[in-house]
């Protein structure tokens, strides 16, 4: 009919009352097209911050140029803050397909489908910051440690529901009015928390109320795994006061989650700083630590998730000496069994510990494919080789180059390192990420 011909041939700047869901594609283009957020009063009554109106004047300028340059673009081409903005605009209510194709017509349809193409992109590119959704459940019962779990679980929240578990213990020797003031006072910091501190929106978390009485604390890990299966976490973020795994209280809380929970898990202390302005984003320091038995690539992909942009990050690990093994007088080539090793010529075994620098190829190679992964993901880092010393153990390596680092976080796999996750969580002041 007439309306419908009237809509697909006019021009997006003659909507003088857009839909929410159009307003929302066109911030999302500009977006990708870096244009900034103003808070002048829109002519189109879009809500503020917004940069609607100035990305609604570069299309209008040339609308095809611009649709030709977005669909050309790349994930390489995508600095990661741009991508987490983009990402965060499709999952917002009302960013939709349908409704907005009524209001706008064949221009939005394709204006549509190049976002589609550029979030396809991002979301097959596995070098970068990964742009998916994966939910997350913080445990906050009022102790500091607690707090600061709340605190690095809103760090790593980007995409998905944050799920913070407002955790009371009830006392049969307390009084009723104390036990409930306290479980709303902790309901209602919490959400103020969320909305004024770290001006998330209503549908990016969730406060939920639980309470405990004080001689059933030993089904706390029941109630936190149904609570983990209701919210479908696949991260556990918690505080611990003690800093041992395994004794009473939060360290039996801790070999749960580390040992028995299938996500990962992040422990924080107490003693770990906290952002302290309401309208700061600091940025963070994450020291992954990959053990010669780890797929390294597995083990960035799975630490970057954590990341925002700005972090920065470091990967370590740890290697033997660059020293001959077994050159001494007495079992030099273990009495004569290698004597193999003294061959010279094209047929010379190579990367044998028989002389000094035996593994110097080695780890220069292991050093470029580490930084690849990191300039591959657009993130700022380097890499650190530490070389094994029979003074000190691996955890005491870690624990010593993340506090010279001044690293915030420190990331491990369960495999093979279950002793350096203890010590780490005993020695160091970092909060320890465990990734299954």
């Amino acid at each position: 009919n007439l309306i419908s011909y009237f809509l697909m041939s006019s021009t997006l700047d003659q909507i003088r009352r857009p839909p929410i869901s159009l307003i929302k594609l066109i911030e999302c283009v500009g977006t990708l097209l870096n244009i900034p957020k103003s808070v002048e009063k829109s002519a189109y009554r879009a809500p503020l911050p917004s940069n609607y109106d100035s990305t609604i004047e570069k299309l209008k300028s040339d609308f095809y140029g611009i649709l030709n340059k977005l669909s050309s673009l790349q994930s390489s081409d995508i600095k990661n803050d741009i991508a987490s903005d983009f990402y965060n605009k499709t999952l917002e209510p009302g960013f939709d397909y349908e409704d907005a194709i009524n209001a706008g017509g064949l221009l939005v349809r394709e204006l549509f489908n190049v976002v589609f193409l550029i979030l396809l992109r991002l979301q097959c590119d596995g070098n970068r910051l990964p742009i998916k959704q994966f939910n997350k459940l913080v445990l906050v019962d009022g102790t500091r440690s607690s707090y600061v779990a709340f605190d690095t679980a809103c760090h790593i929240h980007n995409h998905g529901t944050l799920n913070i578990l407002a955790f009371t213990v009830t006392d049969e020797d307390a009084e009723a009015h104390d036990v409930s003031g306290h479980a709303a006072h902790l309901l209602r910091d919490l959400t103020r928390r969320c909305k004024q501190h770290y001006k998330f929106q209503d549908h990016c978390f969730k406060v939920i109320g639980v309470s405990c009485n004080m001689q059933n604390l030993e089904n706390q890990p029941q109630i936190l795994e149904q609570q983990l299966i209701e919210s479908d976490s696949s991260v556990f973020v918690m505080g611990i006061s003690e800093y041992n795994i395994g004794e009473a209280g939060t360290g039996a809380l801790a070999l749960w989650a580390t040992w028995q929970f299938a996500g990962d898990i992040i422990l924080c202390k107490g003693m770990s700083p906290i952002r302290p302005f309401s309208q700061v984003r600091s940025s963070r320091t994450f020291l992954v630590y990959l053990d010669s038995k780890d797929n390294h690539q597995l083990i960035f992909l799975k630490a970057i998730k954590f990341m925002r942009p700005g972090d920065s990050i470091l990967m370590m690990t740890i290697v033997e000496s660059r020293e001959p093994v077994g050159d001494s007088r007495d079992t030099r080539y273990h009495f004569g069994r290698k004597s193999g090793y003294w061959i010279s010529g094209p047929t010379a075994p190579e990367n044998e510990p028989d002389s000094v620098g035996w593994n110097d190829k080695g780890v220069e190679n292991l050093t470029k494919s580490l930084q690849e992964m990191i300039d591959n993901s657009f993130l700022d880092g380097e890499v650190q080789i530490k070389t094994k010393s029979p003074d000190y153990s691996n955890g005491k390596i870690i624990c010593d180059s993340a506090f010279a680092a001044n690293a915030d976080m420190i990331v491990l796999g369960t495999i093979n390192n279950r002793d350096s996750i203890i010590e780490c969580v005993r020695e160091s002041n970092c909060s320890i990420i465990v990734i299954k």
